[in-house]
C-alpha cells in the first residue's frame, strides 16, 4: 500500500517553520522529502501510539497542530442556546481547558498554543467523510462527533482515532446498564422500558405540556425535564436507543402489538411506516436491526430500506413527531424519548392522534447503541488529542461547557483504547 506524504501546512504548522527551516530552502526541501518518506507512515489501528514517530518532543513538534477545526452539529445548538456568542464563549473555554493540560505536560508546555475553530456540520456521514480524508488544511477539520453506528460503519478500517465519549443524562425508565433483545414480548425488558415511558408521556396529554413555573410537565428552554431519571446527582450513561412509536384508537392499536406479537411482518408494516434518513442511526438503523431480529425468518427482505424499495407506498420518510396526523401512516420511528427536547407547540400536531379516542404509544424501544463519539483525522497527533478528549472531559465537569448542554451532551469521558465500550455494544445489538 502506498502512503501519501502530505507537505506540511505553514497556517497550522508554524512552530515547526520556526525550528526546522534554519538552512538554506534548497536543503530543507530535500530534508523533509527524506524524512516524509522515512517516518511518516499512517498507524491503521488507532489504538496504537502516536499517527507519526513517537518518542521525543521534536517529533511531536512535527505533528503539533496551532489551529483545530471542530466538525459539530449546528442546528440543535443554535435552536437551543440564545447566546449570540455561544461558539466564541464554547471554544474559548475549551481552549482555557487545554491550556490547563498543555502547560502542566512537560513534553508540550514549550509547545505553541492551539485555538480552536467551530465548523458547523450536521450531517454524520460528511464529517466522517471528511475527517477521513482530511489533509490538514486551514479549512479541514481534524475532529468530529458523530453517532456510534456511523462510525462504526462508515470507517471499517478504523483509521480514525475514537478520542472521546460523550454522555447524556438517563430518562427514568433507563436501566443503569444496557440491555438488549429478548424476545420482544411484554416480559421482554426492552418492552417493559417502553411501557413505563409510554405511560409517563400519556400520563398528561403531550398538547398539555407547558412552560409555567409549577407544570410537572415544564419546559425549561431544552427540555421537558420529568421524563429524566432524577438522583442526585442525576445518572449520565453512554448509550441512547430508539423507539417505536403506534398511534390510533384502541382497536387499533391492539391490531397493531397483536401482529407485533405474532411476528406478522406484512401486517405489521401495512399499518404504515413513518422513518427518518436512511442515514440516521436513532430514526431508522437500529430499528431496522431490531425488526430484523424480532420478525427473524417472517421478513424476507434483506434489510428495512430493502423492504421500504419494495413497498414504497407503506414507508413515508418524516418527521417522528407527525405520528397520528396521517392516518396511513401508524407507526413512527424516533429516538427514543424523542418528546423530551421537543418543545409542544400547542398546535395538536407533534405527537397526536387526530382518531376519535385515538392515542399515541410507544410499542418497543430499540437495543443500545453508544452515544456520540469524538474522532480524530487519522493523522492526527494522539498526544495532542488526548488532550483534547480530556479537556472536553474537564469542561464538563467545571459547568463551562457551552456547547454539550443544548445538544443532549451532559458529560464525557476518555475511550478506553484496549477495549472500547461502543464497539461491544454494536457487536451485541446487531
Amino acid at each position: 500500500m502506498m502512503v501519501k506524504t502530505k507537505s506540511f501546512n505553514f497556517k497550522k504548522k508554524e512552530f515547526l517553520k520556526k525550528i526546522l527551516f534554519s538552512s538554506s530552502f534548497l536543503f530543507s526541501s530535500v530534508f523533509f522529502v527524506a524524512a516524509g518518506c522515512a517516518t511518516q507512515t499512517v498507524d491503521k489501528n488507532p489504538g496504537n501510539g502516536d499517527r507519526k514517530t513517537p518518542g521525543t518532543t521534536t517529533n511531536l513538534a512535527k505533528s503539533w497542530d496551532t489551529k483545530v477545526n471542530l466538525g459539530l452539529g449546528q442546528s440543535w445548538f443554535d435552536a437551543k442556546s440564545k447566546d449570540p456568542n455561544r461558539v466564541t464563549k464554547f471554544t474559548e473555554n475549551l481552549k482555557a481547558e487545554f491550556d490547563k493540560l498543555k502547560n502542566a505536560n512537560p513534553e508540550t508546555k514549550d509547545l505553541p498554543d492551539v485555538n480552536f475553530d467551530f465548523v458547523g456540520i450536521d450531517d454524520s456521514k460528511t464529517k466522517i467523510s471528511q475527517l477521513k480524508s482530511s489533509d490538514n488544511s486551514d479549512n479541514a477539520i481534524d475532529f468530529a462527533i458523530v453517532d456510534a453506528t456511523t462510525t462504526i460503519e462508515d470507517d471499517r478500517e478504523k483509521e480514525l482515532y475514537n478520542g472521546l465519549q460523550t454522555l447524556t443524562w438517563a430518562f427514568k425508565n433507563t436501566a443503569d446498564k444496557p440491555t438488549f433483545y429478548q424476545d420482544g414480548t411484554e416480559s421482554d425488558p426492552l418492552r417493559k422500558s417502553a411501557k413505563e415511558l409510554s405511560d409517563l408521556f400519556n400520563k398528561n396529554p403531550y398538547n398539555e405540556w407547558s412552560s409555567k413555573n409549577n407544570d410537572p410537565q415544564k419546559w425549561d428552554g431544552i427540555a421537558y425535564r420529568f421524563l429524566y431519571d432524577e438522583s442526585n446527582p442525576r445518572r449520565i450513561i453512554s448509550y441512547y436507543r430508539g423507539m417505536i412509536m403506534i398511534s390510533g384508537d384502541d382497536k387499533t392499536r391492539q391490531e397493531i402489538k397483536k401482529a407485533w406479537n405474532e411476528k406478522d411482518w406484512e401486517k405489521f408494516r401495512n399499518f404504515g411506516i413513518i422513518h427518518g434518513k436512511l442515514t440516521s442511526a436513532g430514526k431508522f438503523k437500529m430499528q431496522n436491526f431490531i425488526i430484523k431480529k424480532h420478525f427473524g425468518d417472517k421478513f424476507k427482505a434483506k434489510s428495512l430500506n430493502e423492504d421500504r424499495t419494495n413497498h414504497t407506498e407503506k414507508y413515508l420518510q418524516g418527521d417522528g413527531f407527525t405520528i397520528g396526523q396521517d392516518p396511513k401512516y401508524k407507526i413512527a420511528f424516533d429516538d427514543e424519548a424523542s418528546f423530551a427536547w421537543t418543545e409542544n407547540k400547542k398546535d395538536g400536531k407533534q405527537y397526536h392522534s387526530t382518531e376519535n379516542n385515538g392515542k399515541v404509544e410507544i410499542l418497543m424501544v430499540t437495543n443500545p447503541a453508544s452515544y456520540d463519539v469524538g474522532s480524530f483525522r487519522p493523522t492526527f497527533n494522539k498526544t495532542q488529542a488526548d488532550m483534547i478528549s480530556e479537556a472536553f472531559v474537564n469542561l464538563a465537569k467545571n459547568g463551562k461547557d457551552a456547547y454539550g448542554p443544548n445538544v443532549g451532551y451532559n458529560g464525557y469521558r476518555k475511550i478506553d483504547q484496549t477495549d472500547p465500550e461502543f464497539r461491544k455494544i454494536y457487536a451485541e445489538s446487531n
